[in-house]
């Protein structure tokens, strides 16, 4: 299955990207051998997929990949999202 997705990246997926997904794949593999996989996510994952007509697996279909896998192995949440540098928090406005 990697294989097959790997072999079709866009060129807007990021190496972070790449590793990512295998490292969500390879926590979803440990749960599928061990009979603790979320069905219904699986089953989510390969309808999303099985419409995928263009040949290319870009960047935004490369992250919901990874949080498939990831809900599929049982949840493991996702990378926080980086914080901007300099970026002020948000006040109530008075």
């Amino acid at each position: 299955m990697m294989s097959q997705i790997e072999s079709h990246f866009a060129p807007d997926v990021t190496e972070d990207d790449k590793r990512e997904l295998r490292e969500a794949y390879q926590d979803f593999r440990t749960a599928a051998e061990q009979n603790r996989a979320n069905r219904d996510a699986i089953r989510r994952m390969q309808f999303t997929f099985s419409g995928t007509r263009s040949g290319t697996v870009d960047h935004e279909q490369v992250r919901t990949l990874i949080r498939s896998f990831r809900e599929a192995a049982g949840g493991r949440p996702a990378r926080a999202p980086e914080a901007t540098p300099g970026a002020a928090p948000l006040r109530p406005t008075p």
